[in-house]
């Protein structure tokens, strides 16, 4: 009694979507064999023998990426013969064929390699050009022991797979469609719970602008978080751009400030130096680690002021008094480090407005050198007249804006 009906036996030329390439060597009794698949295969393969001549095997095995290989190659040579595949690769390179990373394509390629050194001349074996010829006949679908050609045979399988794409493309625009009505639906309750509460479409953004404005400000985290920099100016200080560094272990550690009890004034020590180019020499800290410095506002020689840690966070810049101090670094023209007309202006009101922030007097202004000896600032620090004027002149200020911000 048969269980199964006897199977068919096809030629392998049948296989729908394959061709085939030769290329030989008679004389040296070797070749190679491509195959090359159309839409590409999926393959699978036992590896046998202590000594396999191999080629990308592992594509094969299951616990790979899932992308169809797109040929082939058997050959002779032993392991001389993985050559061939060089050829096989490029010319299916040359034809846009392969694996898409993105940068190029790259032709996915298997090749297992018998040992026929003992026929013929074992110095002559399969090359890359031989593999290229035996590609060039694949696509040619010309079988050269036959010399027919390979007539490809329309198949079931292929308008499943395009009906399979259609299928697809139909699923996602409907889900498209499906989203853009449920985005349609909410703007409407948005548009008419708006409407039952009175609101108009200028007023909701309106307030979008206002809460998007908050956030912003409460991003930035900077000295206070009811104004900016035009409000600031109406209090008393100069204009400040805020440039915020990255948060970093060597310029901006981001550990909080408990309560502000000193303004520090600091010079830059590097005459002629812009406040946005001390600015980003913090910056760049983070990526050359050459040393921990930084501070929260830099004084430029025009007069600018950029912020570059909020005053919330610690810099480094006032060694012990790091944990509850300002730091203000000032540009100089010159080696003497006497501040110009411009930045001192600039410092004058920006330690006033600070001051008056945080409820401190003139008296809580001080220099680096009161903290650790440094000749820093150095022209106010060799000169001690100096260093009480300003002083005088950022108390000065301190009254006028007490009246400017209406503070008792």
């Amino acid at each position: 009694m048969k269980l199964f009906p006897p199977l068919k036996e096809i030629s392998i030329t049948e296989i729908e979507g394959l061709r085939i390439g030769n290329a030989q060597d008679l004389d040296a009794m070797t070749g190679v064999t491509v195959l090359r698949f159309d839409e590409g295969a999926k393959a699978g393969c036992d590896i046998s023998g202590g000594g396999p001549a191999s080629r990308e095997t592992p594509l094969t095995s299951p616990v790979t990426a899932d992308n169809p290989i797109n040929a082939i190659v058997f050959s002779g040579g032993s392991a001389f013969g993985l050559a061939a595949s060089d050829g096989v690769m490029r010319y299916l390179e040359e034809h846009g064929i392969g694996y898409d990373t993105g940068f190029a394509k790259v032709p996915l390629v298997c090749q297992s390699c018998i040992y026929d050194l003992s026929y013929g001349d074992p110095k002559i074996r399969p090359t890359a050009k031989m593999g290229e010829e035996a590609c060039r006949q694949a696509f040619a679908g010309t079988d050269t022991r036959t010399g027919k050609t390979a007539v490809k045979k329309k198949n079931s399988r292929s308008k499943r797979r395009k009906s399979s794409r259609v299928r697809q493309r139909n699923q996602r625009i409907l889900m498209s469609l499906m989203l853009l009505v449920i985005i349609v639906l909410i703007g409407w309750i948005i548009i008419n719970r708006a409407s039952e509460n009175g609101w108009s479409i200028g007023d909701f953004l309106h307030n979008s602008d206002t809460m998007i404005s908050d956030a912003e400000q409460s991003g930035t985290d900077n000295a206070d978080s009811s104004g900016g920099p035009e409000q600031w100016q109406k209090e008393g200080a100069p204009y400040i751009d805020v440039e915020l560094l990255t948060p970093n272990e060597y310029s901006r550690p981001q550990i909080p400030i408990e309560s502000v009890q000193y303004i520090a004034i600091h010079y830059t020590a590097n005459p002629g130096a812009t406040a946005i180019a001390n600015r980003n020499y913090f910056e760049n800290l983070a990526t050359t680690h050459d040393t921990k410095v930084s501070s929260h506002f830099v004084v430029g020689l025009d007069g600018e002021v950029v912020q570059c840690i909020p005053t919330s966070e610690m810099s480094y810049a006032t060694n012990s008094r790091n944990v509850d101090t300002l730091s203000i670094e000032c540009c100089h023209p010159d080696e003497t480090g006497k501040f110009n007309e411009a930045t001192y202006d600039s410092a004058v009101k920006l330690s006033a407005w600070l001051c008056v922030r945080f409820g401190l007097t003139s008296e809580n202004v001080i220099r680096h050198y009161d903290v650790t000896g440094k000749n820093c600032p150095k022209y106010y620090v060799e000169n001690p007249d100096a260093w009480i004027q300003m002083k005088s002149d950022i108390a000065a200020q301190i009254d006028v804006d007490y009246g400017l911000q209406d503070v008792q």
